[in-house]
């Protein structure tokens, strides 16, 4: 299996968004993922877990959805990137969502999904900020792509810290510390 990571669109998002995001990614992801793609998804995944009520989408459950496209197409990771908001059962909203690896020799794909949906100001009715909505995607994709490839939870100064609210989002840097790098390349190995 080629260790590409694929980004799947599953809601319409501005093109540069989804470009800057790649280049981010393939900048700080050097030597772990072979290559980045773009897809668009046209299963209409979302629409099957809409949940009216809450008038939300349930990550888990696209999750799932996502990580069989993955094993079924042989891909390494996945990234599935929405605009729409998200919960779980046991969390009013998520900025995203991952599986982490299994210790199984079936070869599987490991997937994420984030939200840009809180992450940008307009949701807490402040003005548009481009330059913060870039950060705190980011830092959420690397949070959730970390725990694909197997790193958990962090209470260092560490994008893997976990985010209960937008300013722990942006209270943490965007990389791993040291003690997550070297797990990470443990793993890796």
């Amino acid at each position: 299996m080629k260790k590409d990571l694929i980004i799947i669109k599953l809601s319409p998002i501005i093109d540069t968004i989804i470009e800057n995001l790649q280049l981010d990614l393939i900048h700080l992801f050097n030597g772990i993922f072979e290559d980045i793609h773009i897809i668009e998804n046209s299963k209409g995944i979302l629409k099957k877990y809409y949940n009216k009520h809450r008038n939300q989408y349930n990550a888990s459950r696209i999750l799932d959805d996502v990580k069989e496209i993955g094993i079924k197409e042989e891909y390494y990771r996945i990234l599935a990137i929405t605009s729409e908001d998200l919960y779980t059962e046991r969390l009013n909203f998520v900025f995203g969502v991952a599986f982490m690896p299994s210790q199984s020799i079936i070869p599987e794909s490991v997937s994420a999904i984030i939200s840009f949906k809180r992450l940008k100001e307009e949701f807490y009715n402040l003005p548009k900020n481009d330059v913060l909505f870039r950060d705190r995607a980011i830092k959420e994709a690397i949070h959730e792509l970390g725990h694909t490839l197997g790193l958990k939870h962090c209470i260092n100064k560490c994008v893997m810290r976990f985010s209960n609210c937008i300013d722990d989002t942006d209270e943490k840097p965007a990389r791993f510390c040291h003690s997550c790098l070297k797990k990470l390349r443990k793993i890796m190995i």
